[in-house]
């Protein structure tokens, strides 16, 4: 079941398939990890907003979204998996959060 809400924004919670298409999207907040290649090849999504109480980015989860732009990193992520974010060559920029406690190797590889 493919949730929007009323701006066209996909809500995120860890069960549906992410639509291919889609290009924002909001993680519900119930939602702790993201997990393993999630959104791995979503190439039209570009901006992401997770929710603070957000744990853990897991592997190659958001691997080659080659037109993410905007990702917000909440202060409570306390581990980024390996490859989390290869080849996201748009992002205009990230801010690791004080807490976090790994950085899996090649999380931004290929990242300008």
């Amino acid at each position: 079941m493919d949730r929007e809400d009323s701006g066209g924004t996909y809500v995120y919670n860890g069960v549906d398939a992410v639509p291919d298409n889609v290009r924002h999207v909001r993680v519900d907040p119930s939602i702790t990890v993201i997990r393993d290649n999630a959104f791995d090849g979503h190439f039209h999504l570009e901006e992401v907003e997770l929710p603070e109480g957000l744990l853990k980015i897991g592997d190659t989860a958001f691997g080659e979204c080659r037109n993410l732009k905007r990702i917000n990193i909440p202060s409570t992520v306390k581990e980024i998996d390996k490859e989390a974010f290869f080849e996201c060559g748009q992002l205009e920029g990230i801010i690791l959060p004080k807490g976090l406690e790994q950085l899996g190797k090649g999380a931004f590889q290929w990242c300008i």
